[in-house]
């Protein structure tokens, strides 16, 4: 059970540390609180995070890799903020994922590749992608 705490709790803070946070939305991401009790941050009856929500928190930055290893996330709400770089190839590592919103940001570059078995909602509008779609996109729950 530490080891996986330990792991999510280290997931969290590499989150933290990609972003500028200006309003300082991270200010309680710290072991004064459990991490299901930090802003953005929803958690299910097993202490696992199943939701990042930081819509709209002014954040800038690139978005780490660590974002989608959380294995039991089921949302992942990045939008309306001021992220930019390409999107993560990884994916297909979100094995609960059902909702992604990343729209309105900046991100550029290929839309990534890979297959989220559960995913039901997936909104990339209003960046700068390029290239192909890839065929999977639609194969959708």
């Amino acid at each position: 059970w530490w080891t996986c705490q330990s792991s999510k709790l280290q997931l969290l803070h590499t989150i933290k540390a990609w972003f500028k946070d200006p309003l300082r939305s991270f200010s309680n991401w710290n072991s004064s609180l459990s991490f299901c009790q930090w802003n953005g941050v929803s958690c299910d009856s097993l202490s696992r995070v199943n939701k990042i929500e930081l819509s709209g928190k002014n954040l800038s930055g690139s978005v780490p890799k660590a974002v989608f290893q959380l294995q039991h996330v089921e949302t992942i709400n990045l939008s309306n903020n001021q992220l930019f770089g390409s999107i993560p190839g990884n994916l297909s590592s979100c094995l609960s994922l059902k909702h992604l919103n990343l729209s309105n940001n900046n991100f550029t570059g290929p839309l990534p590749k890979g297959s989220v078995p559960f995913l039901e909602t997936y909104d990339l509008s209003n960046n700068m992608l390029s290239g192909a779609i890839p065929e999977n996109i639609g194969l959708l729950s």
